[in-house]
């Protein structure tokens, strides 16, 4: 009994599932690679931290920022 109704279950449950269709897209862009170092808030980063590279009209405008202090 309990094989059967496993078995009707699998059986229901593939039959109703479907694939979801994937939309592919296309994009470009240029990626950098570099060595962590002294960042911008003057904090020393590691190859193993989380860090990224931001411009720096992005970086000046953002809300509370203030200045480099490695310049």
């Amino acid at each position: 009994m309990r094989f059967s109704v496993a078995a009707a279950v699998f059986a229901l449950s593939a039959a109703t599932s479907g694939y979801a269709k994937v939309q592919m897209s296309k994009s470009g862009g240029d990626a950098t690679y570099y060595t962590p170092g002294l960042g911008s808030c003057g904090h020393n980063n590691v190859a193993t931290d989380f860090i990224v590279a931001v411009d720096h009209a992005t970086i000046t405008s953002f809300p509370g920022a203030g200045a480099n202090p490695n310049t």
